[in-house]
């Protein structure tokens, strides 16, 4: 076997040593591949992953893998020209619209996006609470509204 070809990750990486290995199936064999991660983007891969198989040299001690997520964690609905890094496991993701907005949602249910304009907008999820000025929300006070202090926006002034 030294074609490329399809496998499907078996067993997740342990991300030690210099570089990252999973282990893979295709046509019942087992074997190790180094996992390809372009360059500043990392991740480790989820079991039931879909990988392509290249083997260097036609040696399938050196192959290399580019690896889909499962099928089903697939981000689906994206327009032309559109970035998304989602983490499959947690479910944080990090969008770049076509229209030059970011947004990250949590699976918390807290939605911050920032629009090309420079305006930023936070969403918190269900009882979580937004801190502006300070993120570890050391130094901040209720935001005072004209119904009152805030529950769950605080803010650190000066």
């Amino acid at each position: 076997m030294s074609s490329i070809r399809w496998a499907e990750v078996i067993k997740p990486s342990n991300d030690r040593g210099p570089y990252k290995m999973v282990e893979v199936e295709s046509d019942g064999h087992k074997f190790v591949a180094h996992v390809i991660e372009p360059y500043g983007v990392q991740s480790s891969p989820l079991k039931g992953g879909q990988a392509l198989i290249i083997p260097v040299d036609n040696d399938e001690g050196k192959a290399v893998a580019l690896i889909l997520p499962p099928p089903a964690k697939r981000t689906d609905g994206q327009k032309e020209g559109e970035a998304s890094f989602v983490s499959h496991k947690s479910g944080n993701a990090l969008k770049h619209d076509d229209d030059g907005h970011t947004t990250i949602t949590t699976p918390g249910g807290c939605i911050i996006k920032e629009w090309k304009d420079g305006r930023i907008g936070v969403q918190p999820g269900t009882g979580q609470k937004v801190f502006l000025g300070e993120v570890s929300g050391v130094g901040c006070h209720p935001v005072v509204t004209t119904a009152g202090p805030s529950s769950n926006v605080y803010a650190k002034v000066g």
